[in-house]
């Protein structure tokens, strides 16, 4: 790792980690919104993983213009190397994480700053958000996703969070960098299972870009395994919280199991070639802990429509029209050609 680290301000109150890959066409909209503030007890980590285009260049060119704005480079790793980078090397009694191609609102120091005080470990801030508290479960159950969970929006990326960095540091709180997939919401549900006193306030500060090659909206083949050790891992958080006798545990990661899935099946849906969709449904369904684990859902007692879909779906050779079927099915919108942004 290398970059200017005696360069930062010494006080920050907050520390603003932007992990980034080759994204010279957005970084400079990004920092521009970040360093739109005139505060100066702030810091902004970027972490450059490995860039090979003038990503690096433009934001050299913006730490010596503006003391707050930090440069590390690391070899290419990965997005959760770069957050942990980040964390690594953050100053400011709390954290923020901003995706290099993403932005936050006008005015979200306004919003942000009157809890940097505060004795809560999370500040999630939700435009729209109807409570400010819920319990661990509730949180646990949300960012799973299926029976049970409560309506609330964004709770498993790190985006339009404040977290505390003693309690990172406590919990040894970190992203799991051989997960492609859902590395995020692990980051979460660690704290969340373990009871993190985490605040809700309804202010919208992130704007997420939706981009249709973005890593959220696009397919690879290494989902599979990847989604193994995702499963593995949240298996492992739910046990050890202990707050969970072993058949919810399994309910949950069932549960999880058949929305990651559902996930994959949409980006496969999405692949512009036939020939592309039929290997990628092909190489999911020859995956041996992938075929044990959807067999098992597929008899579960109260195994729903969706999870019955998704085992006929994952089971066939080829997309054919269940996958022609599959968007209506889950009643999504059709994906944007262009980028857009979604207001968090």
């Amino acid at each position: 790792m290398t970059g200017p680290a005696d360069a930062a301000p010494a006080g920050a109150r907050a520390s603003i980690i932007v992990p980034v890959h080759n994204a010279e066409a957005y970084i400079d909209q990004c920092l521009d919104c970040l360093a739109a503030q005139t505060e100066g007890a702030i810091e902004v980590v970027v972490v450059d993983d490995g860039s090979t285009d003038a990503t690096g260049r433009i934001v050299r060119a913006r730490a010596l213009t503006d003391p707050r704005i930090r440069h590390l480079r690391q070899d290419n790793r990965g997005v959760s190397a770069a957050r942990n980078a980040g964390i690594g090397a953050a100053r400011g009694r709390c954290l923020m994480f901003v995706d290099a191609d993403d932005a936050l609102a006008a005015g979200w120091w306004d919003a942000v700053r009157p809890h940097l005080e505060g004795g809560e470990d999370i500040v999630c801030f939700l435009a729209g958000a109807e409570r400010e508290r819920y319990t661990p479960d509730e949180l646990v159950r949300a960012t799973i996703g299926g029976p049970g969970a409560p309506p609330l929006a964004w709770p498993a990326p790190p985006w339009a969070k404040l977290y505390r960095a003693d309690l990172l540091a406590a919990r040894g709180a970190r992203f799991a960098p051989d997960i492609m997939y859902g590395e995020d919401a692990l980051f979460n549900l660690g704290l969340y299972a373990s009871g993190a006193r985490c605040r809700f306030v309804a202010a919208s500060v992130y704007r997420y870009r939706l981009r249709p090659g973005s890593t959220t909206r696009s397919y690879d083949e290494r989902f599979v395994e990847s989604n193994e050790r995702y499963l593995r891992a949240l298996e492992k958080i739910l046990i050890d919280c202990g707050r969970y006798p072993r058949p919810v545990v399994t309910e949950l990661v069932d549960a999880s199991f058949v929305r990651s899935v559902t996930l994959a099946a949409v980006r496969i849906a999405g692949l512009p070639r036939r020939g592309d969709r039929r290997a990628a449904i092909a190489l999911t369904r020859r995956n041996a802990a992938f075929a044990r684990r959807l067999a098992r859902v597929r008899r579960a007692p109260g195994a729903g429509r969706l999870e019955r879909f998704v085992y006929a779906l994952t089971r066939r050779a080829g997309p054919g029209p269940a996958t022609a079927l599959l968007r209506p099915a889950l009643r999504l919108r059709p994906q944007r050609r262009g980028d857009g942004w979604a207001v968090i």
